[in-house]
C-alpha cells in the first residue's frame, strides 16, 4: 500500500481486470490469498489476546477494502501514501480490525 511501484502496479491490474475476464480470475485467486494471510493474522491475534475484535471476518473485509480505497485516492492525493504518513495510515487500518488488548 505504501510502495509506489507495487501501489500503482496492484491499480493497474485492477483496471485491467475489468476487460480481461482470465486476468480478473488471476486476481480473484490472489486476493484470496490475501484474505487468507489477514484473516490467519487477525484470528491468531485475537486467539493471542493481542486484540479485540467481535467479527474478524467484516474487520478484515472492511481493512482490505479500505487499503483499495486509499490505493485509489493516492492516484489524486498522493500525499496519504507518503512516507510522512505511513504511521498515521496503518494506525487507522489497524483500528478497523480491534482495539488492542
Amino acid at each position: 500500500l505504501l510502495n509506489d511501484a507495487n501501489r500503482i502496479f496492484s491499480t493497474e491490474v485492477i483496471a485491467l481486470s475489468v476487460y480481461d475476464s482470465d486476468l480478473r480470475a488471476s486476481w480473484a485467486n490472489f486476493q484470496d490469498e490475501v484474505d487468507r494471510f489477514f484473516l490467519g493474522l487477525t484470528h491468531q491475534a485475537v486467539g493471542n489476546g493481542e486484540l479485540l475484535c467481535e467479527d474478524v471476518d467484516r474487520a478484515v473485509d472492511l481493512m482490505i477494502a479500505s487499503m483499495e480505497g486509499i490505493k485509489q485516492i493516492a492516484l489524486f492525493r498522493p500525499q496519504i501514501c507518503a512516507p510522512q504518513s505511513e504511521q498515521r495510515t496503518c494506525r487507522r487500518l489497524m483500528s478497523l480490525l480491534g482495539t488492542p488488548a
